[in-house]
């Protein structure tokens, strides 16, 4: 941003410029006086100069704003994805306190063969969603790490 405020404040001191030597040349009929005086050549040589700084300073803009949103909507991505994780990590968390409290139980001798049956499905449960959760962080980080190069590189 600051180059841009830079960009403007050189483009109306060139403009200024060329308004001071375009009172200063005296009436002439058409564009004829302008193109014959050495100083307004060098002040239209000069905007021109302005207009194709400001030209590539909108183009890097415009690249530097769809690289914004590219980012800003895998972001929103993420952040969808880990609160999707999150809810089911609070989930296996009821799980696994559930099964704790089974384990005790079992152990303590207060269930029957059925129970044992029905703790260990649970538990097998368990751990396929367990392992289901860390592919899918796997492939979060997979995504997330050229992000990550990408923005060093650009740092």
């Amino acid at each position: 941003m600051p180059d841009i405020v830079e960009l403007e404040r050189r483009i109306r001191a060139a403009l200024d410029r060329i308004d001071q030597g375009l009172e200063a040349a005296p009436a002439h009929g058409g564009t004829g006086g302008l193109q014959s005086s050495g100083k307004e050549a060098e002040l239209l040589e000069e905007l021109e100069i302005e207009r194709a700084t400001i030209e590539r300073m909108v183009a890097t803009r415009e690249k530097h704003t769809a690289r914004i949103e590219r980012m800003e909507t895998r972001q929103m991505r993420m952040v969808k994805r880990i609160e999707t994780l999150s809810v089911e990590n609070q989930r296996l968390q009821t799980l696994v306190d559930m099964l704790q409290d089974a384990n005790r139980d079992l152990r303590a001798g207060q269930y029957s063969e059925s129970a044992d049956a029905e703790a260990l499905a649970q538990i097998e449960d368990l751990k396929a969603r367990r392992q289901a959760d860390l592919d899918e962080l796997d492939e979060m980080l997979a995504e997330l790490s050229p992000l990550v190069a990408e923005e060093a590189t650009h740092a």
